[in-house]
């Protein structure tokens, strides 16, 4: 049910109280649920955004440096061929 909500509206709804975690609070459909439940669902819900951040990070770089890789040996091959041209067929 919390799924449903998100987890701002249910951020939200938990700003809204003072109770103790051991409290019971209305959120979206669930008529009552302990705060604490609530509580733990938004930690797990930000400790999965978060690792999905580092992975997206981590392919980002990984393609970054692949680009980069494939840049200089395409530079590479080009001054290959530029000297190539200038010395060997030029004679």
């Amino acid at each position: 049910m919390l799924e449903k909500t998100g987890a701002a509206n249910v951020r939200a709804r938990l700003a809204q109280t003072d109770a103790a975690s051991a409290g019971a609070i209305a959120i979206g459909a669930a008529p009552v649920m302990t705060i604490g439940f609530a509580q733990e669902w938004l930690n797990w819900k930000d400790n999965q955004k978060s690792e999905a951040d580092i992975e997206r990070h981590e392919r980002q770089i990984w393609w970054t440096r692949t680009a980069a890789i494939a840049a200089s040996v395409a530079a590479l091959s080009a001054l290959f061929g530029w000297i190539w041209t200038i010395f060997i067929r030029g004679e």
